[in-house]
Order: C-alpha cells, then structure tokens, then sequence
C-alpha cells in the first residue's frame, strides 16, 4: 500500500513527498522485492531532482540492506551514473571500470564505458580519453565510425601554463600578462612598478626613510604580488574557457558517434 502511494506521488511529480513515502516503504517492507522496488524508487526521486550528492549517500546506505546480490550491481551502475553527474569524475571513472567485471547488459556496459570516456573528458585526460574511445569505436561501432569519429582527438587544446606566467612575471614585471595575451596590461603593470620602486630608491635617497619604506615599498610590492596573481588568473581564465569549449565539442560529437550508432 506505501509502496504504491509513493509510486503516485512520483508519477504526479510531488517528488520530495515521493522520496519520504519510498524511505517509509524501505523500512517497513516486508520482502526483499519491496525493499528493492523502494530503493529504485528514491533513486530516481533523488535524481530527478538533481540531488545527486545525497543519492550518492543513499546508495551507499543502501548496500548495509538485505538485498540480491544482482541488485547490487544495479546500485553500483546507479552509483557511476551519480558520481559523474555530481561532478566526481575520478570516482566515475572508476566506478565504469569495476563494472567491467560485473555482468550487465549490452547497453549497460556500452553506456559506462561513455561515462568513463566523458570523465576523462572532464579532468582533461584527454590521452587516456582518447584511448578509450578508439577501443570504444573498435567494440561497438566497427566500420560505422567515420574519419571525423576516428580523428576526434586529434585536435587537442594546448593549455598556457600558470607556472610559467608566475616564472614571467617574477623576472620582468609585466612579462606575464604579455605571455597571457594581454600586453597592454603588462606595459601598465611594468610601469606602475618601475614608479613605485624610483619613488621608493628616490624617498630614501631623500632622507625620507619611513615614506620610502611604508608607501614607496608596500605599493611596489602591492604592485609586484598583484601582477603576479593577474597573470596566473589569466591564464587559468583562459584555460578554462578553451577547456570548456573542447570538451563540449567532444560532448557533442561523442553524442553523434557513439550514442547514435551501434554494431
């Protein structure tokens, strides 16, 4: 009867009352199957609601359950399926790699081995991505792949390094934001700390010891810190941008060759 109010609730949309109703059925239920049937059911509340976190935790809590060992290998394709969308892509990935030792459907299988492709995606190991989309290709679309799907990583990003930009920065002021492609702001930054630094030498030389040190030094040290952080900022910047562009290409293009074409 609980089983079944829950199972309203969800299909009328009322999902937190669904997910409470489903917790009540999965303590109460008085067979396995039932308690199964609960699991499933606030699974798919939680992920409908995009709560991807604590459904993380409940399939966790839900392993400690009485249930078939079969199940349980539904929890762990469930648990991949969190851990991607929650953005724990380390954990994905490993997560499709043990599934790989369980017994699943065609589908199942074809589907983690996206996930785990994706995830690389994502942390930007696109090398082993790329390795396991070839062995993707190889396994579920043969001779359907075309030129485009077989040379998708071939166009690798180049990333700017952010060590490099502070390496920069700190033998010439300025020299960072000109690695980083901005070198307008580099030739201010150059000069608002070659000013700060003559004004500083200047005050001192003056006989104005505590001006040089507290206004002179700390501006060209203020100067000095920012430019560096500016820099690194930057290059993270773009970077992530470039990043964000490729690996939405790759999203889409694995969309094309993967989901949409099967041996």
């Amino acid at each position: 009867m609980e089983l079944k109010v829950a199972d309203s609730l969800f299909g009328s949309g009322k999902l937190f009352e669904a997910s409470v109703w489903y917790e009540r059925c999965l303590f109460g239920a008085p067979d396995p199957h039932l308690g199964m049937q609960a699991v499933k059911g606030k699974i798919n509340c939680l992920k409908v609601q995009r709560r991807f976190d604590e459904e993380l935790d409940f399939i966790t809590r839900s392993r400690a359950l009485d249930i078939p060992d079969s199940f349980r290998q539904c929890l762990a394709y469930d648990e991949m399926l969190a851990s991607y969308l929650s953005g724990k892509f380390v954990s994905s990935i490993e997560d499709a790699k043990n599934l790989d030792t369980l017994v699943f459907s065609f589908q199942e299988i074809k589907n983690s081995r996206i996930i785990r492709i994706l995830s690389y995606n994502e942390l930007c190991r696109w090398d082993e991505a790329e390795s396991a989309y070839k062995e993707y290709l190889d396994k579920y679309v043969g001779d359907a792949a075309t030129a485009t799907d077989r040379g998708l990583y071939l166009a690798k990003p180049k990333l700017k390094s952010e060590d490099k930009a502070r390496l920069l920065a700190n033998l010439l002021p300025g020299l960072g934001q000109v690695y980083a492609g901005k070198p307008l702001e580099g030739v201010v930054n150059l000069v608002l700390q070659v000013g700060t630094l003559w004004f500083s030498v200047n005050a001192w030389q003056e006989g104005y010891h505590l001006t040089s040190l507290l206004v002179g030094g700390s501006s060209f040290a203020a100067f000095r810190s920012g430019g560096k952080r500016r820099a690194v900022n930057l290059i993270k910047q773009q970077n992530e941008i470039i990043i964000d562009k490729y690996n939405d290409y790759l999203r889409r293009q694995l969309l094309v060759s993967c989901v949409s074409k099967t041996l």
